[in-house]
């Protein structure tokens, strides 16, 4: 029996279950983790396992999720992947203060740093990582402040 059914069980847990650690994954997810340890091989439920969190998850599950936030997947490497969507699924519930935004350029797939200028942010732009300029700045008008002007400069 494949994955696939059982991941699909899973993938409503998706966001938080991947980003915790796994003593701490949602109750949902242990009890299918439970049922899927009746019926799944060792390896099976390895290869799941290392699916369900960023930090272990194969190019094929990274590129599923980036495409929940932009129309393509990053071609960037697997860890500046992983840390780009780490930044994007928890950009939200934290404060709007520079340190803060600053992480949000990862979840852009942007590298650089940001600075406050005259009320405007500006992004001192080093590289792209595996999206094109126009990807970036449509993640980074979705990210950043609503309020506030901001712009890349290259470097």
């Amino acid at each position: 029996m494949g994955l696939a059914p059982v991941f699909s069980a899973v993938a409503p847990v998706f966001p938080a279950a991947s980003l915790m650690a796994p003593s701490v994954v949602l109750p949902a997810a242990v009890s299918l983790w439970a049922a899927a340890d009746a019926f799944l091989s060792d390896a099976a439920l390895e290869a799941l396992e290392a699916e369900l969190f960023l930090s272990s998850a194969p190019g094929e599950r990274l590129e599923r999720w980036e495409l929940l936030l932009r129309p393509q997947a990053s071609e960037a490497s697997l860890e500046e992947r992983r840390r780009a969507l780490v930044q994007a699924f928890s950009a939200w519930n934290r404060p709007a203060n520079l340190e803060a935004m600053q992480d949000l350029l990862a979840a852009a797939g942007v590298r650089g740093s940001l600075r406050e200028e005259d009320g405007k942010l500006l992004v001192a732009l080093e590289e792209y990582q595996g999206v094109t300029a126009q990807e970036a700045q449509r993640m980074l008008d979705r990210l950043l402040p609503a309020h506030l002007e901001w712009e890349i400069q290259a470097r």
